[in-house]
């Protein structure tokens, strides 16, 4: 490779299993392989079994559930690896005009409570888009070093025809360390459908950080963000 540049692969198998249409089981395998030496080195593979399902019943009421569990193993850098992460969903749906949709979950990611010291135990979440799992602030795209644990109780509704209402709540913590409490979001989420091509979204957001984050990033106050998008679809 040319100075400078990582010579990296990635190969991969996934797979897709229906059961009874209402549930599906994905088994996967990626292996990582970086030609370079020193601290790019890596022979990494992250095997994963994703399984989701949902009914609705006669009356309209639906449940629904997502689990998914990972391992990571292999070589980064000289050091060996082992990490892990698991994550499960718990979905509700109401039958009623204002379509009603509750969430509760959890993830956990494996984190190093000593950076460079014996085994990597952070897990790599890869070429994920994190954006829309850990938050809408952003705060998280980069998984900390330490882990990451992530509480979320998200909920739906439409006010009108057009009009969705969204509130999405977060509570993180890191996986390792004497002091663990990152902090709270909360998003509240507006979407007007224009027509069928065109919707507009409006988004308000505030992060209340705790002692990890005041410790790791400094400042004591809140967070906020807001903005304001179209989305065409064609």
């Amino acid at each position: 490779s040319a100075a400078g540049v990582n010579d990296r692969n990635l190969f991969g198998v996934y797979g897709h299993v229906v059961h009874n249409e209402e549930h599906a089981v994905e088994p996967y395998l990626l292996y990582e392989h970086d030609k370079s030496s020193g601290a790019a080195k890596r022979k990494r593979a992250t095997v994963g079994l994703r399984a989701d399902g949902a009914h609705t019943s006669a009356a309209g009421h639906g449940v629904g559930y997502e689990l998914e569990g990972a391992l990571q193993a292999g070589e980064f850098g000289g050091s060996d690896v082992f990490a892990w992460m698991a994550s499960g969903s718990a979905t509700y749906t109401g039958p009623s005009w204002t379509r009603p949709w509750l969430q509760v979950g959890a993830d956990l990611l494996s984190g190093d409570s000593a950076p460079g010291v014996g085994d990597v135990k952070a897990f790599d979440t890869l070429f994920a888009t994190n954006h829309q799992f850990y938050g809408l602030m952003d705060l998280f795209v980069d998984i900390p070093t330490a882990g990451l644990v992530d509480f979320r109780l998200k909920g739906e509704m439409s006010a009108s025809e057009k009009t969705r209402v969204a509130l999405h709540l977060h509570h993180f913590a890191l996986a390792e360390g004497a002091v663990k409490n990152l902090g709270q979001e909360a998003d509240v989420v507006l979407t007007y459908a224009y027509n069928d091509f065109c919707t507009i979204q409006w988004a308000g957001l505030i992060f209340v950080p705790g002692d990890a984050m005041k410790a790791t990033r400094g400042g004591e106050d809140p967070g906020f963000k807001t903005y304001l998008q179209t989305v065409a679809s064609f």
